[in-house]
């Protein structure tokens, strides 16, 4: 697949979950005066994903989105065809989405629904969710506590190398042994036994929402690395393989993420709520084209959500929409029915699919003419052929 063709079909999906690119957000949103150089997110080189980071933290200053009173849907692009590129014959592409001003695990949910969505038009047909909490500052701190404990009880048939890590930073050392998979591991403490009640609730409705959706997923207790900007809930999306249905395993990650709510507080100096995942692609190619947003056909409904439950199963509606090429628009971060109404106004949408909690409960949405006020309620199945057949696309 041609990196144009990567690009157009991930923005196409990107944006059909309601995600505006970067640069259209820095131009319509931009606090003049506010940017400012960060220092580095991370210090480790060899991890791609530090200057990500790095790049998304500036631009949310520039954004300056811990003042805006509503949630804010970006993707990000980054290209990658220097020296190494052409010395090996390919470019790397990264796709990055990220919601700031969503508290709710629907933040989690929306992220791993359009990255999967991406995955799956470019080709990735088999995938999984590794995911995993660590919970906040307080949580890793007795985490980290108990880890110390086991590790000096264990110092005798710990390698040498693991024994010198532990000396300058006992996150590192355990990171040694996952990377070796080391039996010491074994009867070691894991993060999610430490888990603030609160965080162990958030975790559970992500995994509610990957398993109404029937999203193959598994919880990885190996999966704590990333720690200078992710914390909570992280995640990695697999690809995954074999040559029988009997031996199908993990490949290789394909994406990654998790919610960053404590690097963005860093820098802001306020709670920030941020999920982020990056999609990494390489191409078979040296050489990469300048990337420049498409521009999106203008949508004919504007899809209301409100409540949790309800918000969780619009994910598989608006799927299900796309795949049968009704264009929408969407602010499944808001909470207001006024407010979303009066932004459908304001972008002249003349229709409107609105599911609230009773409608999710039944397993049905309201088509509303915005003009008349007129309106049909009718099952969640019957939605894209109605909507088709009324010639109101």
């Amino acid at each position: 697949m041609s990196q144009t063709d990567f690009l157009k079909r991930a923005s196409s999906v990107a944006s059909y979950y309601g995600f505006m690119p970067l640069e259209i957000a820095l131009e319509k949103y931009s606090a003049t005066g506010n940017y400012k150089k960060t220092e580095p997110v991370v210090q480790k080189s060899h991890d791609c994903f530090s200057e990500e980071m790095s790049t998304l933290v500036e631009h949310s200053l520039t954004l300056n989105v811990a003042r805006m009173n509503r949630p804010l849907q970006l993707y990000h692009v980054r290209t990658e065809s220097g020296k190494s590129a052409r010395n090996s014959g390919k470019a790397r592409i990264r796709f990055g989405l990220t919601v700031f001003g969503i508290e709710q695990s629907i933040a989690e949910a929306l992220i791993l629904s359009s990255a999967l969505a991406i995955l799956n038009e470019v080709g990735v047909k088999e995938a999984s969710v590794h995911i995993n909490s660590v919970g906040d500052r307080d949580s890793m701190q007795r985490f980290t506590r108990e880890l110390n404990t086991y590790f000096r009880k264990n110092l005798a048939i710990m390698p040498a190398t693991c024994r010198e890590a532990l000396k300058r930073d006992i996150l590192d050392a355990h990171e040694f042994l996952l990377e070796r998979k080391h039996p010491l591991l074994e009867g070691a403490p894991q993060p999610m036994q430490f888990l603030s009640d609160a965080h162990r609730r958030h975790l559970k409705e992500v995994l509610e929402f990957l398993e109404s959706s029937e999203i193959p997923y598994e919880i990885d207790g190996e999966l704590t690395g990333a720690r200078d900007y992710y914390s909570q809930t992280m995640f990695e999306i697999k690809e995954t393989g074999g040559d029988d249905a009997e031996n199908v395993v993990p490949v290789t990650h394909i994406a990654r993420g998790g919610r960053c709510d404590d690097l963005f507080k860093r820098f802001h100096k306020a709670h920030v709520p941020t999920v982020s995942i990056i999609i990494e692609k390489l191409l078979e190619t040296a050489r990469v084209p300048a990337w420049k947003p498409p521009r999106v056909r203008r949508p004919r409904i504007y899809f209301v959500q409100l409540g949790s439950r309800a918000k969780l199963l619009s994910l598989s509606v608006t799927e299900a929409l796309r795949k049968a090429h009704i264009p929408l628009q969407q602010a499944i971060g808001s909470n207001s029915l006024t407010e979303q109404l009066e932004e459908a106004r304001s972008l002249s949408i003349p229709r409107a699919i609105i599911m609230g909690q009773r409608e999710a409960l039944d397993g049905t949405v309201i088509v509303r003419d915005l003009n008349t006020h007129a309106q049909t309620v009718l099952p969640v199945g019957d939605l894209s052929e109605y909507l088709k057949s009324s010639m109101i696309l």
